[in-house]
């Protein structure tokens, strides 16, 4: 419950700071839906142990959905999901990952070109390891926080930087770094994330409305 009430109040800052920062851009660069690769690399490998042997595993692949919408200049909401597994011999790890939130944006230059971009997010997680078809599962569930610098260099080009905080049953921190190639329409996005024991790298197709 005490999750929930922190996850309410930082959804509701976010939107006090709306309002108390709204300032007038041409942006809807948070409108947009996203399909893309997923990669994971562990820090160290697991290894899952048989009767007679060991299967290692040193990463997982999967899909990233991501959907954003932006109703004005400076808010919006979004969701993403990363799902990404991979099997051996007789065995197989899963992971998925979504985030659920809204966040705002407040500009740091005259044109808008740089801009603060903050977020506020309930975060789902599943782990699950299957050996011989026996699967057990665990749930790690809580909120996170999100703040970083996007920065424009051109009406086709951008980049992202930003740290998250997630507050989950193991708490832990988040490196981002993300590009964006194309306007409105078509185009592409890139990022990579650094966890504490663990990284990630997404390519995807994007399309902003």
């Amino acid at each position: 419950m005490s999750r929930s009430v922190n996850t309410l109040a930082i959804l509701a800052s976010l939107l006090v700071a709306n309002c108390l920062y709204a300032q007038e851009t041409s942006s809807r660069e948070f409108t947009y839906l996203q399909v893309g690769i997923a990669v994971m690399n562990f820090d160290e490998d697991i290894q899952l142990d048989l009767r007679n042997s060991t299967v290692v595993y040193e990463g997982l692949s999967g899909i990233n959905l991501s959907a954003s919408w932006q109703p004005n200049d400076q808010a919006f909401i979004f969701l993403d999901t990363y799902s990404v597994n991979n099997s051996g011999y007789n065995t197989e790890l899963s992971f998925f990952d979504m985030y659920l939130g809204a966040g705002f944006l407040f500009p740091l230059s005259q044109d808008a070109s740089t801009q603060f971009v903050g977020k506020g997010f309930i975060v789902g997680r599943t782990y699950e390891a299957c050996i011989y078809g026996f699967c057990a599962e665990i749930d790690d569930d809580g909120f996170g926080i999100e703040a970083g610098i996007r920065h424009s260099f051109s009406p086709v080009a951008a980049v992202d930087v930003a740290w998250q905080h997630l507050a989950l049953d193991e708490s832990g921190s988040v490196f981002r770094i993300g590009l964006h190639l194309g306007g409105k329409g078509h185009g592409f996005y890139g990022d990579f994330k650094l966890y504490d024991d663990a990284s990630m790298t997404t390519l995807a197709y994007r399309y902003t409305f």
